[in-house]
């Protein structure tokens, strides 16, 4: 009886082995996807930031010229 029982666990082990895996191997495979897709998400996120951060940069720039020059041209026409 012993060695039926003995047989019945192994099989099952072997079994429950295989399963464990490919389990395994899945849950790799999803991580792997996840993985990249959370780089390539950051990296257009990033890639975003910076073209906005740009766009900002180069507007104020454009700005602060503006105000500078009302500036200056306000005062010579009250130092006049």
């Amino acid at each position: 009886m012993k060695s039926s029982s003995s047989k019945l666990n192994t099989r099952r082990k072997a079994k429950s082995d295989s399963v464990g895996s490919e389990v395994s191997e899945g849950a790799q495979k999803t991580w792997n996807k996840t993985k990249e897709g959370t780089e390539k998400g950051w990296n257009a996120t990033k890639e975003g930031t910076e073209k906005g951060w740009n766009k900002t940069k180069e507007v104020s720039k454009e700005g602060w010229d503006k105000t500078k020059q009302g500036a200056e041209e306000l005062k010579t026409k009250v130092t006049e």
